[in-house]
C-alpha cells in the first residue's frame, strides 16, 4: 500500500482513443482496470497485479484497417472509370468525379494506416493479451509513466505473493 501512495496521480492511469474506442487504464494497489467503449460497446475487464507478467513486450503492427481502405479505393476507383465511360454520365455528371474523390480519399486514409506503429502488450501470466497500448506522440510521457508505474506495482504484487 505504501508503495501505492509513492506513485503520482497522473502515473495511475492512462486515457486514449484507438482505433473507434475510448481507453482508460488504472492502477490501484491491487488491480489493473481496463475500460474501453464506442458509441456500441462498452467493456471494463480487471485483472490481478500478480496474473501479470513482470514485462512489457513492445511489437510493431499495422492496421488492419489498411487493406479495408485499399479495397474501398481500388473499388471507387474502377466504379469512377466504369461510370465515367457508360451511358450513365450525362444523366449522373457529377457521379464519376465524386467516386473519384471517395477514392482518393480511401487511398490516403489506406496508405496512413499501413504506417507501421509501436504499441506496447501487457500481457498476463498464460500469455494472452490483457490490452495493447499504441506509442502515439501526444501519450509518450504519460505512457511511460503509467509503464513504469505497472511494473513497479506488478513486481511489488509477485514479490509479496512469495
Amino acid at each position: 500500500m505504501a508503495m501505492f501512495d509513492d506513485i503520482p496521480l497522473n502515473a495511475r492511469s492512462l486515457s486514449y482513443r484507438w482505433d473507434g474506442y475510448d481507453y482508460r487504464l488504472q492502477l490501484d494497489p491491487e488491480h489493473l482496470t481496463v475500460e474501453w467503449k464506442s458509441p456500441a460497446y462498452s467493456r471494463v475487464s480487471k485483472t490481478a497485479l500478480r496474473d501479470l507478467k513482470p514485462e512489457l513486450a513492445v511489437e510493431q503492427w499495422v492496421s488492419e484497417d489498411g487493406r479495408k481502405c485499399g479495397r474501398l479505393a481500388l473499388a471507387c476507383f474502377a466504379a469512377s472509370v466504369v461510370v465515367w465511360f457508360s451511358d450513365i454520365r450525362p444523366h449522373v455528371p457529377l457521379l464519376a468525379p465524386a467516386l473519384l474523390l471517395f477514392g482518393v480519399q480511401y487511398m490516403y486514409w489506406g496508405i496512413r494506416a499501413i504506417y507501421p506503429r509501436n504499441r506496447t502488450i501487457v500481457r498476463a501470466q498464460n500469455e494472452s493479451p490483457v490490452v495493447s497500448i499504441p506509442h502515439f506522440e501526444r501519450l509518450a510521457s504519460q505512457r511511460r509513466a503509467f509503464e513504469d508505474s505497472l511494473l513497479r506495482m506488478v513486481k511489488r504484487a509477485r514479490t509479496d505473493e512469495c
